[in-house]
């Protein structure tokens, strides 16, 4: 079943925060990455824009606050943008109704990495620290390992957020 890209912000339904024609307008401008992009099919770069964004939802604590565009509740909203209380590097508000041009192409560059391959599998030797056959032997470099979101990708949304895993964490019990 192929995947229908919904890019209305606030929606209860929407799964993306580029649309095909704004991430194949971004990914064009790079003479190394559009001939892989527009080679693929309609379903896998669709597939591409809805992994980006949840794993940009999923791996950033966003400044600011859901805002309420549709008028559903923030609560209710599928994904974590638009918000509001937002601003840009010089120091401009945000319109707290839509999807920054920002998060479309962090969202865009982000899509064309997931489809060159996949950054969220674990590696060929998780677990290995040191192989020995015989004589032989090899050790894991692991500072060799790509991130799972792209150096470009934090570059376009370091200013509106922290990754998730630097947050520190309060555990309740009750």
């Amino acid at each position: 079943m192929a995947i229908t890209l919904i890019t209305t912000p606030g929606a209860a339904t929407s799964n993306s925060y580029a649309t095909l024609a704004s991430a194949s307008e971004f990914l064009e401008q790079n003479i190394h990455t559009y001939s892989t992009w527009s080679s693929a099919t309609t379903a896998n770069r669709n597939a591409c824009l809805v992994w980006a964004t949840r794993l940009l939802d999923d791996q950033m604590d966003w400044n600011g606050s859901k805002s309420d565009p549709t008028g559903i509740g923030p609560e209710n909203q599928a994904l974590r943008w638009p918000r509001e209380n937002i601003y840009d590097s010089d120091g401009n508000e945000i319109d707290e109704d839509l999807i920054p041009k920002f998060l479309v192409r962090a969202t865009s560059e982000y899509a064309i990495y997931l489809l060159s391959e996949d950054r969220t599998s674990d590696f060929d030797t998780y677990g290995f620290k040191k192989l020995k056959v015989a004589s032989l032997s090899f050790e894991v470099d692991k500072q060799d390992r790509r991130p799972v979101m792209p150096l470009s990708v934090w570059a376009m949304i370091k200013d509106y957020g922290t990754r998730s895993y630097a947050r520190t964490r309060n555990l309740e019990r009750i």
